[in-house]
């Protein structure tokens, strides 16, 4: 997320071309267009991910994991348009649409995985604590 946002404000703020070929497929609102995707989503993904607990109610952590994945869905659609934009180019664009896309593909990876650890928080929820320690065994007088 951190790595997403820096991407972010380096291409929004260095000034120099984001990219030619999306430069054409964008024209001038490329900038804009990859801050808003990236910056926004990337720091509120790592905010969310650095301010958690270590000790947390099951719902803290449920909240936790669907702002990751909302920030995570802003992350892979914006990378995802500028993958679209690329191969909107043609063939010069290849590169640019085969790396972006496989951003996107990690993103949409991670979001599964959370979806997979909610379901196993809701079914631990549902079956009610267990003990930490099993009772002792009593011994004989």
């Amino acid at each position: 997320m951190l790595a997403t946002a820096s991407v972010g404000v380096i291409g929004a703020f260095s000034g120099v071309e984001i990219s030619g070929s999306l430069g054409a497929a964008l024209g001038g609102s490329t900038a804009l267009y990859f801050a808003s995707t990236m910056i926004v989503p990337g720091m509120l993904g790592f905010w969310v991910v650095r301010h958690s607990q270590r000790n947390r109610t099951p719902r803290q952590i449920e909240v936790e994991c669907r702002a990751e994945a909302i920030a995570l869905t802003g992350v892979a659609i914006g990378w995802l348009g500028f993958a679209v934009a690329a191969a909107v180019v043609g063939f010069r664009a290849v590169a640019v649409t085969i790396a972006l896309g496989a951003v996107t593909v990690a993103c949409v990876w991670r979001m599964i995985e959370i979806c997979c650890d909610l379901r196993k928080l809701h079914r631990a929820m549902r079956a009610g604590p267990l003990p930490a320690d099993p009772p002792p065994v009593a011994e004989g007088p």
